[in-house]
């Protein structure tokens, strides 16, 4: 918190059709606030735009733009190339030339919010929240118990998710080896979710061969299927493109303890490793430096073929000899704290 202000005051009329309440940023950024309706006389801190009320009809002293809630590929360069406002994104992208882009690691903020049950203000409508039982990590052990290699939830939207849906395709053959899911156009590819199972063993999940309902909005899967496996193997949100994004997919699994094999864009393990992510030395993640999309998808392809012949014992020492890197992942959660923005600095500029 800046302490700069008591409480910012401010302007916003939600888009129609969409479920999100910004007050949730504004819980997290820690500062007081106060959004005013359209009778306000007063001067307006920030006035934050949408595709409804882009005009101004009071005074205020800066703009924002809020570029936070959904990514695809490109869209920093799409959405965040205002020059008239300060675009608050959580798309990281170096190849934009814009000083009123303002990077924001809002689903890191959201992820640590969820599962260390952030008190949020009374009324705020959080963004795709399932409900308490849902968001729960595991103590990590020894892997003498583990029986099974990965982890692969995703959603390929009846194959519109182009390397996501080769994943899943290409998991297909090594089911026997972990968990898959994929419930949007296969029926008998579906993982049960935390909040629906919570008190299931892996027998029992395994044994429950169809899903109890579909899950809604971020609902990670049981973390029984975490606690017998090692990795996770899973398609990013973006695929391809210059804008990164780390979204739950990859929090998720490194909360819960987990070696990450995700497939995004070019840099996007490199990402990692600079937001202080440890990734493990046996896993050879080469493949990310590839700019062509399909090299560095066949390159993929090919390191989870490698990692998925090794047998269990391998897996086993390999995870005994990271549980510390693991437990460091799982700990940063805790350690690194929310990331905000200082809004008293942009009320100087």
């Amino acid at each position: 918190m800046t302490g700069a202000r008591t409480k910012y005051i401010l302007f916003h009329k939600p888009d129609r059709g969409i479920l999100t309440d910004i007050k949730m940023w504004w819980d997290i950024n820690g500062d007081d606030y106060e959004f005013v309706d359209r009778d306000y006389t007063g001067t307006v801190d920030f006035f934050i735009l949408n595709s409804y009320n882009s005009s101004v009809q009071f005074d205020y002293r800066q703009k924002l733009n809020f570029r936070i809630f959904h990514g695809f590929e490109d869209f920093v360069k799409e959405q965040c190339d205002r020059r008239d406002c300060w675009t608050i994104t959580n798309g990281w992208d170096p190849t934009i030339d814009n000083d009123h882009v303002i990077f924001n690691d809002f689903l890191f903020n959201r992820t640590k919010a969820y599962y260390s049950q952030y008190p949020f203000a009374p009324g705020t409508q959080l963004w795709y929240y399932h409900d308490k039982t849902s968001y729960n990590a595991p103590q990590l052990i020894t892997a003498d118990s583990k029986k099974k290699i990965f982890v692969s939830p995703g959603r390929t939207y009846n194959g519109q998710r182009k390397y996501r849906t080769q994943l899943v395709s290409k998991l297909k053959s090594y089911i026997t080896l972990g968990y898959l899911g994929n419930c949007d156009d296969n029926p008998d590819l579906f993982l049960h979710s935390q909040a629906e199972t919570q008190s299931y063993n892996i027998e029992e999940l395994e044994k429950t061969t169809q899903p109890i309902s579909e899950p809604w909005g971020y609902s990670p899967p049981n973390v029984e299927y975490y606690k017998n496996t090692f990795v996770s193997i899973y398609g990013e949100t973006i695929e391809y493109g210059n804008t990164i994004m780390i979204t739950e997919k990859t929090w998720d699994p490194l909360i819960k303890g987990h070696f990450v094999l995700p497939f995004s864009c070019c840099n996007f393990i490199q990402r990692l490793r600079d937001v202080g992510i440890r990734l493990p030395a046996f896993i050879d993640y080469s493949y990310d430096a590839e700019l062509d999309n399909e090299r560095r998808w066949q390159l993929y392809s090919a390191e989870i073929d490698r990692l998925l012949t090794m047998d269990l014992d391998t897996w086993r020492q390999h995870w005994n000899d990271n549980l510390g890197l693991l437990l460091a992942n799982q700990r940063y959660f805790s350690n690194r704290d929310y990331d905000r923005v200082d809004l008293a600095q942009l009320l100087e500029l």
